[in-house]
């Protein structure tokens, strides 16, 4: 879904286009649908300026879906193509968790261990979960996992990595 989809299917749905802005102006009262360089932002702004709901989409489809289901309670996503996209979510997050159990192998004590943190913060992942969290690299961080640009002997090249980053942008 692009924008033009989206406002025609608001209109077709009767939501009153001032509980909204599609063009990222910050009207107060309304949720904002806002391209941010590479990034689209939906959050809904206040009287105060304040953003609440803030969620960052990497895709226009994803934000639109999104802004769509905020503003009616209807989930519209095509059924076909989110099984599709379910498949190639878990798929994605397999084949990073092999590529850890690979790795396991041969590291030491605490790259092991640093790399099950890895592991199991992939496995609580679920598609539901893209618009709620951040990316598992940003959770990685949180989480005291990843410090700086290594983990525990894992350099950035590294192909966990490499995939992780690949994952965290396909997710959204």
């Amino acid at each position: 879904m692009n924008i033009q989809e989206l406002k025609e299917r608001l209109k077709i749905k009767g939501v009153n286009e001032e509980t909204y802005s599609l063009d990222g102006t910050l009207y107060p009262m309304r949720v904002i649908l806002y391209k941010n360089y590479s990034k689209w932002e939906v959050f809904y702004l206040d009287e105060r300026g304040n953003r609440d709901g803030h969620r960052i989409f990497y895709s226009e489809n994803d934000a639109c879906l999104y802004m769509y289901k905020e503003l009616t309670g209807e989930d519209i996503e095509d059924p076909i193509i989110k099984k599709n996209r379910i498949q190639e979510f878990n798929d994605s997050k397999q084949k990073i968790i092999e590529l850890i159990s690979e790795k396991m192998q041969s590291v030491n004590k605490s790259e092991k261990e640093t790399l099950a943190n890895i592991s199991d913060i992939l496995q609580s992942y679920t598609f539901e979960d893209r618009f709620e969290r951040k990316g598992v690299l940003t959770s990685l961080i949180k989480r005291g996992v990843v410090s700086g640009l290594r983990l525990n002997g894992l350099e950035p090249t590294d192909i966990i990595i490499k995939e992780i980053i690949k994952f965290d942008q396909n997710i959204k």
